[in-house]
């Protein structure tokens, strides 16, 4: 069975009540880079299920806030060298090869940009923007049935030979036992697992992209004094499911209704053509 599925993902900075940055709590989704909050909309099979679930995660996120903190979507916003340390003690997620890790399709290496701010030889802070990122989910799911033997565990006991003089507590203090287990061979258990083989392959994830960059993209991008190293054409990420579109910002000016649908929609277009 095919199945198209679409996710919107936004990043938030947090501040308090004196309009100071701080990092949002554990308990809270959080970026790779801790300072980022997230705001995780599940995946919908249509426009109205997709953004109706991310506004649904919104409001989620807001009310589980401290009640002197605010939610904040920036283009671009300068933390000091301290509060970047204090966020890189808390960073527990390598990036590796493959998944998780940020491409782009006409090259560009994250890595090798910066958003350190410098200034007269010494680093005054860090550039951190929000960003708003659209999951791409396209494949045949597929369930099946499997057996799956029980165990039960079994005890053997190993008995000790009679013990006499001063330790002839022993035997009552130590009794030595093995723990093994059986398969209950009279029962099986039958178990049902879905499998989703994504069908988005390297040519296909590439035209979603560039077709992204080149209708959408620049009507919500940051002026050029605002924009970071993020957000900037072609960045994406690959996932077990697809792949996820990474260069939106995530401002006022995306996250309204009316923007919200038009980009939402033009991504369900580009799925159900590249899905046929």
């Amino acid at each position: 069975m095919k199945e198209n599925r679409i996710g919107i993902e936004a990043e938030y900075i947090l501040m308090n009540e004196k309009g100071k940055v701080v990092i949002p709590p554990s308990y809270l989704d959080r970026d790779d880079y801790p300072l980022l909050g997230e705001i995780r909309g599940e995946p919908g099979e249509n426009i109205s299920e997709t953004i109706s679930n991310f506004w649904k995660a919104y409001y989620i996120v807001k009310e589980s806030l401290p009640s002197n903190y605010t939610m904040v979507f920036s283009n671009k916003i300068q933390i000091d060298s301290n509060l970047h340390k204090e966020v890189l003690t808390q960073v527990t997620k390598s990036k590796g090869k493959g998944i998780g890790k940020v491409k782009n399709i006409y090259g560009t290496d994250i890595d090798r940009k910066s958003s350190l701010v410098v200034k007269h030889g010494n680093i005054m802070g860090v550039n951190v923007s929000c960003g708003l990122h659209i999951h791409f989910s396209c494949g045949e799911k597929e369930s099946k049935q499997y057996k799956e033997y029980e165990y039960e565990s079994v005890v053997i006991p190993i008995h000790l030979s009679e013990v006499t003089g001063k330790s002839s507590t022993l035997k009552e203090l130590i009794n030595p036992e093995i723990y093994l287990y059986r398969r209950k061979y009279s029962e099986e258990t039958k178990k049902e697992i879905e499998v989703l083989v994504s069908t988005l392959n390297k040519p296909t994830i590439e035209y979603i992209i560039k077709k992204l960059d080149d209708n959408l993209l620049n009507e919500f991008i940051p002026s050029k004094t605002e924009c970071t190293k993020f957000r900037e054409k072609g960045y994406y990420e690959l996932k077990e499911y697809g792949f996820e579109y990474r260069s939106f910002p995530a401002n006022d000016k995306i996250l309204t209704p009316k923007s919200l649908y038009k980009v939402i929609s033009f991504a369900f277009e580009l799925l159900d053509e590249c899905s046929i």
